[in-house]
């Protein structure tokens, strides 16, 4: 997700912030996911 945000450039400012912010969020879900198991 954050390779693909930054390479495509779709937002005029602040790509890398909202790549980022994607790639936490995604990591966390995957997070929880795995410790209720």
């Amino acid at each position: 997700i954050m390779f693909v945000i930054s390479e495509i450039h779709p937002f005029l400012d602040g790509n890398g912030r909202i790549a980022r912010v994607m790639m936490n969020a995604e990591l966390v879900k995957e997070t929880k996911k795995w410790l209720n198991n």
